[in-house]
């Protein structure tokens, strides 16, 4: 290769959208009834899975972004 030759560089952006099944809703759990200190506590449960399902989804969607601006440098 002489001094006076470039080297062609070409970039491409390849876009893949999140996933669906990242931003689908998370159901919200319902209080049944008649209520009782055992249905608070399964209720509180069934809360607590809910939000780990959403702070899930927001972390794969964290990572996505991160491996996207990866891919600039």
């Amino acid at each position: 290769m002489g001094c006076s030759e470039k080297i062609r560089v070409q970039t491409r952006l390849i876009h893949e959208p999140v996933p669906q099944s990242l931003t689908n809703p998370t159901p919200a759990p319902v209080l049944k009834t008649p209520v009782t200190w055992g249905g608070v506590a399964i209720y509180a449960d069934q809360l607590h899975d809910a939000l780990d399902t959403c702070n899930a989804d927001k972390r794969a969607i964290s990572v996505l972004k991160v491996k996207s601006s990866a891919s600039w440098e």
